[in-house]
C-alpha cells in the first residue's frame, strides 16, 4: 500500500496533506449525522489517521477513537503536540500508542486483525490516498470492521491519471460499498484548485454518509 512512500513523507516533513484545523465537514455535519441516525455507539475508527486534529474533535464529542497510521513520527507527534499522556505497547505487527480515549495502531492497516467493536468509520484522507489498484484490499479490510456507519470525505476531479490524492466519485463509493450500505452524497462543494494545479480544470469535495440500516 505504498507504505514506504508515506513513511518517507513524514520523515522528510513533506506533509502538506495534514490540516492544521478540524475539517469543516466534521464541524458542520457530524452532530446532525449522529442525531439523524440516533447513533448510540461510541467507537470511531479513523484509517490512515496521521496526526489529524479531527481525532481531538471526536474525542471531545464523547467518542472513543481508534486510529491506524503507518508513521511512528505521526503517532508520537499527535500525542505530544496535543499534550495528551500516552503509553506505548508492542503488539503483533503494531506499536499501540494509547491514552484514555484515543488509541493509535502504528503499522499497516491490512495487518489489523483484532479491534474493539467499531460503530463508525471516519475516512477523511485514506481512500483518496490510494490508487484504484491499491484500494481493493483496503476496502476489504474496512468491510471486515463491520461498522454500521461511515462518514467519508473525498475529492473528485476531472483527471483520473493524477494522484495522490486521487479522485473518488459517487460511482466509486457505490461500487465499493453499495452491497452493504445505503450510500448518500450529503454535500458537494467546489474548491479552488490547490492540488495537481497543472492537471485539473475542476475540483469538488464530497461528503458521503453510509448507513447499514437498509
Amino acid at each position: 500500500m505504498q507504505n514506504n512512500f508515506w513513511i518517507n513523507k513524514w520523515e522528510v516533513n513533506q506533509i502538506g496533506f495534514h490540516q492544521d484545523d478540524i475539517h469543516k465537514y466534521l464541524k458542520n455535519y457530524w452532530k446532525k449525522f449522529i442525531q439523524d441516525f440516533n447513533i448510540t455507539g461510541k467507537t470511531v475508527f479513523v484509517p490512515l489517521c496521521g496526526k489529524s486534529l479531527d481525532m481531538i474533535f471526536l474525542k471531545d464529542n464523547g467518542f472513543h477513537v481508534i486510529g491506524c497510521e503507518l508513521s511512528e513520527i505521526a503517532c508520537q507527534s499527535f500525542f505530544q503536540e496535543n499534550e495528551i499522556e500516552y503509553t506505548v505497547h508492542e503488539i503483533t505487527n503494531f506499536k499501540l500508542f494509547k491514552s484514555q480515549s484515543i488509541e493509535l495502531y502504528c503499522g499497516d492497516i491490512l495487518n489489523l486483525t483484532q479491534l474493539s467493536p467499531i460503530d463508525i468509520i471516519y475516512d477523511r484522507a485514506s481512500i483518496i490516498a490510494l490508487s484504484d489498484t491499491l484500494r481493493a484490499n483496503y476496502i476489504s479490510k474496512i468491510k471486515e470492521l463491520d461498522a454500521d456507519f461511515q462518514f467519508i470525505i473525498t475529492l473528485e476531479f476531472d483527471n483520473k491519471e493524477v494522484g495522490p490524492p486521487f479522485s473518488v466519485s459517487m460511482e466509486n463509493i457505490n461500487n465499493y460499498y453499495s452491497d452493504r450500505y445505503k450510500v448518500t452524497k450529503t454535500v458537494s462543494q467546489e474548491l479552488p484548485i490547490e492540488v495537481h494545479k497543472d492537471h485539473l480544470k475542476s475540483l469538488h469535495e464530497n461528503l458521503f454518509i453510509l448507513n447499514r440500516g437498509i
